[in-house]
């Protein structure tokens, strides 16, 4: 099929991220920086329909309120259910921040619900990836982090959690220390 434009919206989108969902979809999520007066960046995501072989309209499944949101990282469970996380910064904090939709029985996006838990170390968050485990329901997420300014190695934290529990249930877990030695 010829290219077709999914972002129309006017400002810059980069940072695409696919994900097939095991039923013949996929979800495309990107970071797009508006146009507006300060200009911010939010995620979004557009749904292909393998049925109708259509890209339905884009959503914005971030904050949109003045945030910087980037690093989409999008995950399936090959049943259906997608998880899409992302970097969320207002220009002193960094946090993590995932969503969960398009399952065979709902066609829309969960709102946003915060990863990393708020009595976790400040410091700015890096690289950043998602799985979703199908067993048993469990979102998997890792992200590279600096805890201070005077860090010049960055920890790597991970965390796994259930879709039906609350978000913050399990605390993250550090799995290097600040020099990079795995514990």
């Amino acid at each position: 099929s010829a290219p077709q434009l999914i972002s129309g919206e006017g400002g810059t989108a980069s940072d695409p991220q696919l994900v097939a969902d095991g039923h013949g979809n996929a979800i495309l999520a990107w970071s797009h920086l508006n146009q507006a007066s300060p200009a911010y960046r939010v995620i979004w995501a557009a749904r292909f329909n393998g049925g109708t072989r259509q890209w339905e309209a884009p959503r914005v499944v971030s904050h949109a309120d003045g945030s910087h949101s980037t690093f989409a990282r999008v995950a399936s469970d090959g049943r259906g259910r997608v998880v899409i996380a992302w970097r969320r910064t207002d220009g002193v904090n960094d946090s993590l921040w995932w969503t969960q939709g398009w399952s065979s029985t709902s066609h829309r996006w969960s709102p946003p619900s915060r990863a990393d838990s708020v009595h976790a170390p400040s410091g700015t968050i890096g690289s950043l990836a998602v799985g979703l485990s199908s067993k048993d329901r469990r979102i998997i997420m890792a992200w590279s982090a600096r805890f201070s300014a005077a860090s010049t190695v960055p920890a790597i934290c991970a965390r796994a959690f259930g879709l039906s529990l609350p978000p913050l249930q399990d605390q993250a877990r550090i799995i290097s220390n600040t020099n990079g030695d795995p514990l």
